[in-house]
């Protein structure tokens, strides 16, 4: 299971100041920007940075949902910007995530709300402490863990309380090492969609390498995902590798392997005033997964 810490960019090989959300991966075949942010906070339009080839954005809904959540801007609060600047500036959209996720297969990976807990112990302890005294995690977990009993929340909670861009890195990393203690199952699901993304991010910027010339792809995805960009930095073998153990190790069926496998590209057609939809399907996805 992938917990590396959280990671910035080296400002010192970028002529642009990084935003501390924002992280840098660049490989032989592109440039990678990762942009981390909560679902109920509209993104800033300037984390896309100067220039951008087209924007992945986080959605696990059916094609036709996405085709009419793109089309009225209702993804979530934290696009509506995004979207408006990526059809100003004529850019692709991009949807890799599952198609769908089985609401058994979220209470069985369901978030204990006690990572609720965890946003606020880790709030509270950077509001009282100064300077560079710091909360022990062994007293973030005891903290935390008093409400444990109460039961399971979703992720939009947590996402929902995750609302300063400033502060999130700190915080997210203690909520997801609060999940490995707590409830380590949902991590799997978790590392399944960044697997998944990655790989698909890497087939796009391949196919399109000449179109993008050398401009990011950008992701624009919610606080909880801060191994995506340790993920695109492995090798595709690797990354293969990892997609099988994790699909091993989860109760199958839980989708079908086409809404593993599917990429999404949304380009915008301004006569007729909407968003035009390409559909495909990641071939060596669909193989690890069938």
């Amino acid at each position: 299971m992938i917990t590396e810490n959280w990671r910035s960019a080296d400002e010192s090989q970028n002529k642009e100041v990084l935003p501390k959300n924002v992280e840098i991966v660049e490989k032989p075949e592109g440039r990678y920007r990762i942009v981390y942010g909560a679902h109920n906070v509209e993104q800033a339009t300037k984390d896309l940075g100067p220039n951008y080839a087209g924007v992945v954005l986080e959605a696990t809904s059916s094609a036709d949902e996405c085709q009419t959540a793109l089309d009225k801007n209702t993804i979530n609060v934290q696009y509506r910007k995004i979207i408006q600047d990526t059809r100003q500036r004529k850019k692709p959209i991009f949807v890799v995530d599952i198609d769908s996720i089985p609401e058994p297969l979220m209470y069985h990976f369901g978030v204990p709300v006690v990572e609720a807990a965890a946003v606020g112990v880790a709030l509270l302890s950077k509001n009282k402490n100064t300077g560079n005294q710091k909360i022990t995690r062994r007293d973030f977990l005891k903290k935390a863990a008093k409400i444990a009993t109460l039961g399971y929340v979703g992720t939009d909670m947590l996402a929902g309380l995750l609302s300063s861009s400033e502060s999130h890195s700190e915080i997210a990393k203690k909520a997801l090492h609060l999940r490995e203690n707590i409830n380590p199952k949902y991590m799997y699901l978790l590392t399944l969609r960044n697997l998944l993304v990655a790989e698909k991010m890497t087939k796009i910027s391949m196919e399109n390498k000449e179109q993008f010339s050398g401009e990011d792809l950008v992701a624009v995805y919610g606080e909880n995902h801060s191994d995506l960009a340790l993920v695109l930095k492995m090798s595709r073998e690797e990354r293969m590798k990892e997609l099988k153990r994790i699909l091993s190790i989860l109760p199958r069926p839980f989708t079908e392997p086409e809404d593993l496998a599917r990429v999404l590209r949304f380009d915008f057609d301004a006569e007729q005033k909407k968003w035009r939809m390409q559909e495909s399907i990641d071939e060596d996805i669909m193989r690890a997964a069938s």
